[in-house]
């Protein structure tokens, strides 16, 4: 199902994401190296509060109506065969805890 534009509703109550970027496992990489390093930490560029910059600056407006609305943020980068960045957002209450 595509969703239209008028359907999403952007959040404007503090929120928390955990991210986790999966980077590309470099090609030159020989294949018994390609699989030790899938899921292991990702410590080279770029880095990781760019990264982390990136995505809450393209969301905002779609997920957040101000990314100053984002109140913690968990974040990581590890090695991928299959390379994507996938994020949770969870609404955060007056007091801090986890709605849900």
């Amino acid at each position: 199902m595509t969703l239209l534009r008028k359907e999403i509703v952007a959040l404007d109550v503090p929120v928390s994401i955990d991210i986790t970027f999966f980077m590309p496992i470099p090609k030159s990489t020989s294949k018994k190296k390609q699989k030790l390093l899938e899921g292991q930490h990702h410590s080279k560029r770029p880095d990781l509060d760019n990264l982390i910059k990136h995505l809450n600056d393209s969301l905002e407006g779609i997920c957040w109506t101000d990314d100053a609305k984002i109140v913690e943020v968990t974040a990581r980068k590890v090695y991928s065969s299959e390379p994507r960045t996938e994020f949770s957002i969870r609404r955060k209450d007056v007091y801090g805890n986890q709605e849900g």
